[in-house]
């Protein structure tokens, strides 16, 4: 026989109180998960004068290393090249090319757009290859470790400060849209910037103009 039990109003009450609690309790778990990474991160600024290709960090991992104050970002800037408001600013820029929709994936929605990332060094180790040939060799190790696009959608940029140098990578697919003579256009478009050592003003105009 099934026997109908009334539970009082204060037994109901009693109930919830206990399902909110647990909720609140399960959510703060999970905040306290979500931050536990970053409240570890101890932020360091690095002192080394070259960067080998295989040990430079990525943005994305290597929080603590790429001088963005223990944040993700799309710039790995370990010697503070850049004042940390001006990698602010270029990360939403590059943020904004990401959805501008110039993308050929074959999974892309109508905002996908490339993605860029910059390194930025202190100078590149000198070695029997000229300047360039390092540095090309240096950005496309970087790109492919990175990985940050999956189908070759993707531009990373190297500057190298005490060279007074940058350089551009493009992916198969973002080089569709941004050509190799576009990228010697926007090259010489901030050759001026570069020799005097203005840094932000440069990586912003690329940005822009890769945009």
């Amino acid at each position: 026989m099934y026997r109908h039990t009334k539970i009082s109003t204060c037994s109901k009450v009693c109930i919830y109180l206990t399902y909110i609690s647990s909720v609140i309790i399960t959510l703060s778990q999970t905040l306290n998960n979500s931050t536990n990474s970053k409240v570890n991160c101890v932020a360091e600024i690095s002192h080394k004068e070259f960067w080998e290709k295989e040990d430079f960090p990525n943005p994305q991992i290597n929080i603590d290393l790429c001088g963005r104050h223990c944040k993700t970002s799309w710039i790995c800037d370990p010697n503070a090249v850049l004042s940390s408001q001006q990698a602010d600013e270029l990360d939403s820029i590059v943020n904004t090319v990401a959805e501008s929709g110039k993308c050929s994936c074959q999974n892309c929605t109508s905002t996908d757009g490339y993605n860029i990332s910059i390194a930025l060094v202190s100078s590149l180790k000198p070695s029997i290859k000229s300047l360039k040939d390092s540095a090309v060799e240096f950005i496309h190790f970087i790109r492919d470790s990175w990985n940050f696009q999956k189908c070759d959608n993707d531009i990373v940029i190297l500057l190298s400060k005490d060279d007074r140098k940058v350089y551009t990578e493009a992916g198969a697919t973002a080089n569709k849209f941004l050509t190799d003579d576009c990228i010697d256009q926007v090259h010489d478009i901030i050759e001026s910037d570069l020799s005097d050592g203005k840094y932000y003003d440069v990586l912003k105009e690329m940005a822009t103009q890769y945009k």
